[in-house]
Protein backbone atom coordinates (compact mmCIF):
# COMPACT_ATOMS: atom_id res chain seq x y z
CA UNK A 1 0.00 0.00 0.00
CA UNK A 2 1.50 3.36 -0.81
CA UNK A 3 0.07 6.77 0.20
CA UNK A 4 0.57 10.17 -0.47
CA UNK A 5 0.84 13.54 1.42
CA UNK A 6 0.84 16.50 -0.90
CA UNK A 7 3.72 15.83 -3.42
CA UNK A 8 5.12 13.47 -0.81
CA UNK A 9 4.15 9.39 -0.85
CA UNK A 10 4.98 7.16 2.09
CA UNK A 11 6.07 3.48 1.57
CA UNK A 12 4.45 1.14 4.01
CA UNK A 13 7.82 -0.57 5.12
CA UNK A 14 11.39 -0.05 5.73
CA UNK A 15 12.38 -2.45 3.15
CA UNK A 16 10.54 -0.84 0.41
CA UNK A 17 12.54 2.59 1.55
CA UNK A 18 16.10 0.52 1.03
CA UNK A 19 14.95 -0.53 -2.28
CA UNK A 20 13.77 2.73 -3.55
CA UNK A 21 16.51 5.05 -1.73
CA UNK A 22 19.78 2.70 -0.86
CA UNK A 23 20.98 1.34 2.01
CA UNK A 24 22.19 4.12 3.50
CA UNK A 25 18.41 4.88 4.34
CA UNK A 26 18.19 4.70 7.44
CA UNK A 27 15.40 2.12 9.10
CA UNK A 28 14.51 4.09 12.19
CA UNK A 29 12.21 3.15 14.46
CA UNK A 30 10.00 4.84 18.06
CA UNK A 31 9.67 2.13 20.33
CA UNK A 32 8.63 -0.78 18.74
CA UNK A 33 7.05 1.34 16.07
CA UNK A 34 8.37 1.32 12.59
CA UNK A 35 9.08 4.91 10.91
CA UNK A 36 7.78 4.64 7.46
CA UNK A 37 10.20 6.54 4.70
CA UNK A 38 8.92 8.30 1.70
CA UNK A 39 10.12 9.70 -1.68
CA UNK A 40 8.42 12.13 -4.50
CA UNK A 41 5.56 10.07 -6.50
CA UNK A 42 2.68 11.05 -7.59
CA UNK A 43 -0.12 8.70 -5.88
CA UNK A 44 -4.25 8.67 -5.16
CA UNK A 45 -4.15 8.22 -1.56
CA UNK A 46 -4.33 11.16 0.57
CA UNK A 47 -3.61 10.65 4.58
CA UNK A 48 -5.03 13.79 6.44
CA UNK A 49 -2.36 16.01 7.79
CA UNK A 50 -3.49 15.34 11.16
CA UNK A 51 -2.07 11.61 11.04
CA UNK A 52 1.22 12.23 10.46
CA UNK A 53 3.96 14.50 11.05
CA UNK A 54 7.24 15.25 8.96
CA UNK A 55 10.95 14.13 9.59
CA UNK A 56 13.98 16.15 8.04
CA UNK A 57 17.57 15.08 7.49
CA UNK A 58 17.71 11.99 6.33
CA UNK A 59 20.59 11.63 4.44
CA UNK A 60 21.51 9.91 1.57
CA UNK A 61 24.79 10.03 -0.79
CA UNK A 62 26.40 13.48 -1.45
CA UNK A 63 24.62 14.96 1.38
CA UNK A 64 20.98 15.04 0.04
CA UNK A 65 18.35 15.48 2.08
CA UNK A 66 14.31 14.36 1.80
CA UNK A 67 11.23 14.36 3.90
CA UNK A 68 10.45 10.96 5.65
CA UNK A 69 7.23 10.65 7.13
CA UNK A 70 6.17 8.88 10.20
CA UNK A 71 3.19 6.93 10.50
CA UNK A 72 1.78 5.11 13.26
CA UNK A 73 -0.12 2.82 12.25
CA UNK A 74 -0.76 0.59 15.49
CA UNK A 75 -2.72 3.23 17.14
CA UNK A 76 -4.05 5.91 14.42
CA UNK A 77 -7.24 5.48 13.25
CA UNK A 78 -6.07 4.80 9.41
CA UNK A 79 -4.13 1.60 10.68
CA UNK A 80 -7.19 0.12 12.48
CA UNK A 81 -9.64 0.41 9.92
CA UNK A 82 -7.44 -1.78 7.48
CA UNK A 83 -7.41 -4.22 10.36
CA UNK A 84 -10.70 -3.91 10.63
CA UNK A 85 -11.41 -4.96 6.97
CA UNK A 86 -9.18 -8.03 7.69
CA UNK A 87 -11.53 -9.58 10.29
CA UNK A 88 -13.73 -12.03 9.95
CA UNK A 89 -17.10 -13.94 11.85
CA UNK A 90 -14.90 -15.76 13.94
CA UNK A 91 -12.77 -13.02 14.97
CA UNK A 92 -16.06 -10.73 16.38
CA UNK A 93 -17.17 -13.70 18.22
CA UNK A 94 -13.84 -15.68 19.30
CA UNK A 95 -14.73 -14.71 23.24
CA UNK A 96 -18.06 -16.66 22.48
CA UNK A 97 -18.33 -19.90 20.60
CA UNK A 98 -16.88 -20.76 17.25
CA UNK A 99 -17.83 -19.81 14.19
CA UNK A 100 -18.58 -22.95 11.92
CA UNK A 101 -19.69 -23.75 8.13
CA UNK A 102 -20.56 -26.91 6.08
CA UNK A 103 -18.07 -27.67 3.68
CA UNK A 104 -17.36 -30.12 0.49
CA UNK A 105 -14.12 -30.84 -1.57
CA UNK A 106 -15.02 -27.39 -3.36
CA UNK A 107 -14.16 -25.87 -0.86
CA UNK A 108 -10.43 -26.88 0.15
CA UNK A 109 -9.21 -24.25 -2.50
CA UNK A 110 -9.22 -21.14 -4.51
CA UNK A 111 -11.26 -18.01 -3.38
CA UNK A 112 -14.07 -20.12 -1.49
CA UNK A 113 -11.20 -21.51 0.54
CA UNK A 114 -9.79 -18.11 1.32
CA UNK A 115 -13.16 -16.72 2.33
CA UNK A 116 -13.60 -19.81 4.50
CA UNK A 117 -10.32 -18.97 6.54
CA UNK A 118 -11.37 -15.24 6.60
CA UNK A 119 -14.41 -15.90 8.49
CA UNK A 120 -14.54 -19.36 10.25
CA UNK A 121 -12.32 -21.21 12.61
CA UNK A 122 -14.77 -24.28 12.60
CA UNK A 123 -16.18 -27.06 9.84
CA UNK A 124 -18.12 -29.49 9.35
CA UNK A 125 -17.96 -32.35 6.49
CA UNK A 126 -21.67 -31.47 4.33
CA UNK A 127 -21.82 -35.13 3.15
CA UNK A 128 -18.41 -36.58 2.75
CA UNK A 129 -18.96 -38.27 5.85
CA UNK A 130 -22.44 -39.66 5.75
CA UNK A 131 -22.70 -43.49 5.28
CA UNK A 132 -23.91 -43.29 1.75
CA UNK A 133 -20.34 -40.95 1.04
CA UNK A 134 -18.26 -42.98 3.54
CA UNK A 135 -19.12 -46.62 3.36
CA UNK A 136 -21.39 -47.32 0.26
CA UNK A 137 -20.88 -50.93 0.53
CA UNK A 138 -20.18 -53.36 3.39
CA UNK A 139 -16.76 -52.88 4.59
CA UNK A 140 -15.77 -50.47 1.49
CA UNK A 141 -14.85 -47.11 3.01
CA UNK A 142 -14.01 -44.02 0.93
CA UNK A 143 -11.62 -42.20 3.15
CA UNK A 144 -9.92 -39.59 0.63
CA UNK A 145 -12.22 -37.07 0.55
CA UNK A 146 -13.23 -36.76 4.28
CA UNK A 147 -9.25 -37.20 4.72
CA UNK A 148 -8.45 -34.39 3.01
CA UNK A 149 -11.01 -32.21 5.15
CA UNK A 150 -9.13 -33.41 8.26
CA UNK A 151 -5.78 -32.95 6.79
CA UNK A 152 -7.31 -29.06 5.47
CA UNK A 153 -8.50 -28.23 9.12
CA UNK A 154 -5.07 -29.35 10.91
CA UNK A 155 -3.23 -27.64 8.39
CA UNK A 156 -4.85 -23.99 8.93
CA UNK A 157 -6.08 -24.71 12.69
CA UNK A 158 -9.80 -25.38 12.75
CA UNK A 159 -12.01 -27.47 14.77
CA UNK A 160 -13.88 -30.23 13.28
CA UNK A 161 -17.79 -31.20 13.71
CA UNK A 162 -18.56 -34.58 12.59
CA UNK A 163 -21.94 -35.27 10.64
CA UNK A 164 -23.85 -37.99 11.29
CA UNK A 165 -23.13 -41.40 11.85
CA UNK A 166 -27.25 -42.16 12.48
CA UNK A 167 -29.74 -40.81 9.87
CA UNK A 168 -32.54 -41.51 7.71
CA UNK A 169 -31.56 -40.27 4.43
CA UNK A 170 -28.52 -41.01 2.32
CA UNK A 171 -28.29 -44.42 4.12
CA UNK A 172 -27.06 -47.74 1.62
CA UNK A 173 -29.78 -50.03 1.36
CA UNK A 174 -26.21 -52.77 2.74
CA UNK A 175 -27.06 -51.60 6.07
CA UNK A 176 -30.34 -53.09 6.47
CA UNK A 177 -30.84 -55.94 4.20
CA UNK A 178 -28.39 -59.33 3.91
CA UNK A 179 -26.89 -60.85 1.14
CA UNK A 180 -30.45 -61.40 -0.64
CA UNK A 181 -31.99 -58.38 0.10
CA UNK A 182 -33.75 -59.48 2.96
CA UNK A 183 -34.01 -57.15 6.62
CA UNK A 184 -31.92 -58.06 8.37
CA UNK A 185 -32.45 -58.76 12.12
CA UNK A 186 -32.19 -56.30 15.13
CA UNK A 187 -28.94 -57.41 16.22
CA UNK A 188 -27.20 -57.61 13.17
CA UNK A 189 -28.35 -53.78 12.58
CA UNK A 190 -26.90 -53.06 15.55
CA UNK A 191 -23.61 -54.88 15.03
CA UNK A 192 -23.34 -52.98 11.45
CA UNK A 193 -24.00 -49.77 12.67
CA UNK A 194 -21.02 -50.43 16.08
CA UNK A 195 -18.82 -51.33 13.23
CA UNK A 196 -19.17 -48.08 11.16
CA UNK A 197 -19.30 -45.69 13.75
CA UNK A 198 -16.08 -47.38 15.53
CA UNK A 199 -14.43 -47.40 11.88
CA UNK A 200 -15.29 -43.89 11.50
CA UNK A 201 -14.96 -42.19 14.60
CA UNK A 202 -11.94 -44.19 15.34
CA UNK A 203 -10.33 -43.22 12.60
CA UNK A 204 -10.30 -39.39 13.40
CA UNK A 205 -10.05 -40.23 17.06
CA UNK A 206 -8.65 -37.03 18.85
CA UNK A 207 -9.38 -35.02 15.36
CA UNK A 208 -13.39 -34.80 15.28
CA UNK A 209 -14.04 -32.32 18.78
CA UNK A 210 -17.68 -33.30 18.06
CA UNK A 211 -19.80 -35.38 16.70
CA UNK A 212 -23.81 -35.16 15.66
CA UNK A 213 -24.92 -38.66 16.14
CA UNK A 214 -28.46 -39.28 15.35
CA UNK A 215 -29.98 -36.93 12.55
CA UNK A 216 -33.18 -35.67 12.65
CA UNK A 217 -35.16 -38.58 14.52
CA UNK A 218 -37.85 -36.33 15.33
CA UNK A 219 -40.77 -36.85 12.97
CA UNK A 220 -42.55 -33.93 10.95
CA UNK A 221 -45.75 -35.04 12.61
CA UNK A 222 -46.19 -32.99 15.84
CA UNK A 223 -48.73 -35.74 16.72
CA UNK A 224 -45.96 -38.33 16.96
CA UNK A 225 -42.42 -38.89 18.27
CA UNK A 226 -40.27 -40.41 16.66
CA UNK A 227 -39.47 -40.77 12.33
CA UNK A 228 -40.68 -44.38 11.51
CA UNK A 229 -37.45 -45.17 9.57
CA UNK A 230 -35.77 -48.66 9.12
CA UNK A 231 -33.67 -47.43 12.54
CA UNK A 232 -36.77 -47.77 14.56
CA UNK A 233 -38.32 -50.41 13.28
CA UNK A 234 -35.86 -53.04 12.63
CA UNK A 235 -33.35 -51.86 15.48
CA UNK A 236 -35.93 -50.31 17.62
CA UNK A 237 -35.81 -46.52 19.55
CA UNK A 238 -33.04 -48.28 21.32
CA UNK A 239 -30.72 -47.88 18.86
CA UNK A 240 -30.93 -44.27 18.59
CA UNK A 241 -28.98 -44.12 22.68
CA UNK A 242 -26.63 -47.24 21.15
CA UNK A 243 -25.15 -44.97 18.66
CA UNK A 244 -24.31 -42.49 21.16
CA UNK A 245 -22.62 -45.76 23.41
CA UNK A 246 -20.70 -47.07 20.31
CA UNK A 247 -19.80 -43.59 19.60
CA UNK A 248 -18.17 -42.91 23.18
CA UNK A 249 -16.52 -46.43 22.65
CA UNK A 250 -14.67 -44.81 19.77
CA UNK A 251 -13.53 -41.71 21.23
CA UNK A 252 -13.82 -41.22 24.46
CA UNK A 253 -12.93 -37.24 24.58
CA UNK A 254 -15.22 -36.26 21.74
CA UNK A 255 -18.22 -34.28 22.70
CA UNK A 256 -21.53 -36.14 21.02
CA UNK A 257 -24.42 -33.88 19.87
CA UNK A 258 -28.30 -35.14 18.89
CA UNK A 259 -28.81 -32.83 15.55
CA UNK A 260 -32.24 -31.24 14.40
CA UNK A 261 -33.92 -29.00 12.13
CA UNK A 262 -37.06 -26.67 13.39
CA UNK A 263 -35.53 -26.93 17.15
CA UNK A 264 -36.71 -23.32 17.60
CA UNK A 265 -40.60 -24.30 17.29
CA UNK A 266 -42.26 -24.65 20.94
CA UNK A 267 -44.02 -28.14 20.02
CA UNK A 268 -40.94 -30.10 18.19
CA UNK A 269 -38.35 -28.61 21.13
CA UNK A 270 -41.05 -29.84 23.52
CA UNK A 271 -40.90 -33.86 21.70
Amino acid sequence: MILRFGKTTCINSVNDCLNSFGKTCRALRIGHTPILACRKLKQNYEVPRSRISKIHHSLFPKGRIIHCVILYLLVMNLSLSAQETMKGLKDYYKDYFPVGVAVGAHSLNGEEAELLLKEFNSITPENAMKMESIQPKKGAFRWRLPDSIIHFAQQHGLRVRGHTLLWHEQTPDWIFEDEKGNPVGKLELHKRLRTHIAELVGRYKGKIYAWDVVNEAIDDNPKALLRQSKWITIGGEEILEKAFEYAHEADPEALLFYNDYNSERPEKRER
